[in-house]
């Protein structure tokens, strides 16, 4: 017959066990792949046409050849996608997508590499009119195989922000886990 554990010694290993899966999923998360932006406003070209540049850098993933990422741009917030530095990715095809209000249809910055480990050290970048009335934020992400099929996504990140938003609460609320267990612990009993 298994034996049971007693309820007081089992509500002191929850607190435990649920540390451990906070900082498992923060090791998790640091080797995810990640695709970080800055965003720079720049001088207008034409009336009314509010020009912006994107340039990301890519980390924490290896590329084989015919592998790569895109970027989506939604057809409300992004028109008029440019390349602003073509020949800067000898190892990559870059292909642009306009965004379709019509369809409506994404944007599409596309990055293949064209041979194994390709250099992550030369940042991508793209120009756009924005169409928003804030500050261009990030956008969604995709990494695929060498048939296209998704393996990896999320959203761009800042890199001025070095913490994603939720893992900065998972890393307050594994701080304040074991504090509560050791204050239950250290609580005089009424017997």
């Amino acid at each position: 017959m298994p034996q049971l554990t007693p309820p007081s010694t089992h509500r002191l290993n929850l607190p435990k066990k649920w540390l451990l899966y906070c900082y498992a999923l923060l090791a998790f998360q640091a080797h995810a792949v990640t695709i970080q932006y800055q965003v720079t406003d720049l001088t207008d070209i034409s009336a009314g046409a509010d020009l912006w540049q994107y340039t990301y850098a890519v980390s924490n993933h290896n590329f084989s050849m015919d592998t790569g990422f895109s970027l989506f741009f939604d057809p409300t917030l992004y028109t008029n996608l440019q390349n602003s530095a073509p020949a800067a990715h000898a190892n990559w095809d870059i292909l642009l997508i306009q965004p379709d209000t019509f369809t409506p249809d994404n944007g599409i910055y596309d990055a293949l590499a064209l041979v194994d480990n390709p250099s992550l050290l030369t940042l991508f970048s793209i120009d756009f009119v924005w169409l928003g009335t804030a500050i261009p934020t990030s956008q969604p992400f995709e990494i695929y195989d060498t048939n296209f099929n998704l393996i990896s996504g999320g959203m761009t990140t800042s890199s001025t922000s070095s913490i994603p938003a939720p893992f900065t609460g998972l890393l307050l609320l594994s701080g304040l886990l074991p504090m509560c267990a050791d204050r239950k612990r250290k609580a005089p009993s009424n017997h």
